[in-house]
């Protein structure tokens, strides 16, 4: 912004603040000429010689297009949001004949990131079933949390991580076990009993499976140098540990919900080893 900010001022342009802009001038051949603005109280007409830029936020606070464009948002609790975020950019553009795209997309956030401890918890939706990586950006979990599962998703913490978050957000239950928190939150019988055990039994395995995934790709990339080289004996032996070390500590955690992240590497690395043989195959040089 800085940046922005020396450029303009470099320049002769004019900057006007606290200008609220009411509509776009248009000429009889639907040319932007300019726009119609309050200065101080005041109506002004304000020319553009080669177009108008509308930068003007988006329309959350605009219930009729919220209603007609993306009702899912209404159930939002709080709307982060300017006072120009009333769709006036929007509707000018569409007006002079510009096509509005994405218009029930927006950017959903469920703030759970402050203080960052509450990343340890597990997110479950209204099943008791985690349905997301937790440490995932939070838009991403928002998304998830409103549109996969209408909302309706509990963060579980123990005391040992449990931390106040911020923004203040309502407790849901708070009890002395698993399954009595399940009840308090009707989840159903074993549901969420089920969830933190499976949990709990494969989540510190993340960091180490990250590790064998990386391992997996230095050899892999050191026995395409060895092929280039000549060196087919050593090549292979190196492409085969890799290949062998990923069958046998990482193919296993497929399908494995606590580790979402995990799955994602493991499927890019099968994908590249068979996208390499391919290609050595089809050059004539498979080791």
């Amino acid at each position: 912004m800085r940046a922005l900010v020396a450029a303009v001022e470099a320049t002769s342009v004019r900057v006007r603040t606290d200008t609220l802009v009411e509509t776009l001038v248009v000429d009889d051949a639907r040319r932007v000429v300019g726009v119609v603005a309050k200065i101080d109280g005041a109506i002004r007409h304000l020319s553009a010689r080669r177009g108008v830029i509308l930068t003007a936020g988006g329309f959350i606070n605009n219930k009729a297009m919220v209603e007609r464009y993306a009702p899912l948002l209404r159930k939002c609790r709080f709307r982060a949001a300017s006072d120009g975020d009333d769709g006036r950019g929007i509707r000018m553009g569409m007006g002079a004949g510009g096509a509005a795209i994405r218009m029930d997309v927006g950017c959903i956030v469920l703030p759970f990131t402050v203080p960052k401890g509450l990343l340890r918890g597990i997110f479950v939706n209204r099943r008791g079933q985690r349905f997301v990586n937790e440490d995932a950006y939070q838009t991403v979990v928002g998304e998830r949390a409103l549109l996969g599962e209408n909302g309706e998703v509990f963060l579980i913490l123990d005391d040992a991580i449990f931390e106040r978050p911020f923004p203040p957000t309502e407790l849901a239950a708070v009890e002395d076990t698993i399954a009595d928190l399940e009840r308090a939150l009707g989840c159903p019988p074993e549901s969420l009993q089920h969830t933190v055990a499976y949990y709990n039994a494969h989540a510190g395995k993340t960091e180490a499976l990250k590790a064998i995934h990386y391992i997996a790709i230095a050899r892999e990339r050191l026995a395409n140098k060895m092929s280039k080289e000549g060196n087919f004996e050593e090549a292979k032996k190196l492409r085969d540990g890799a290949r062998e070390l990923v069958a046998k500590e990482l193919l296993p955690h497929l399908g494995n919900p606590a580790n979402e992240q995990v799955e994602v590497l493991i499927q890019q690395l099968v994908t590249m080893m068979v996208d390499a043989d391919m290609h050595r195959i089809e050059n004539g040089s498979l080791a």
